[in-house]
């Protein structure tokens, strides 16, 4: 699931699940600069050459 997925990237997942309180959970990503890919040049989305996978309804911001 989820822990193992970010496992492979040194991430962490945190779920805090308090007796008759809300759950919060929290996903830690460790940021890794890519080569051609900086905020400058609009850093999100898929590089030319690259499709989004099947399914993949994200709008550009916010999930990760």
């Amino acid at each position: 699931g989820l822990t193992e997925r970010l496992d492979a990237v040194d991430g962490l997942l945190l779920i805090d699940s308090p007796t008759g309180g809300p759950t919060t959970i929290t996903a830690e990503l460790p940021w890794r600069e890519r080569e051609g890919f900086t905020a400058e040049s609009g850093g999100r989305g898929f590089s030319k050459g690259r499709q989004r996978p099947p399914g993949d309804a994200r709008r550009g911001a916010g999930v990760g």
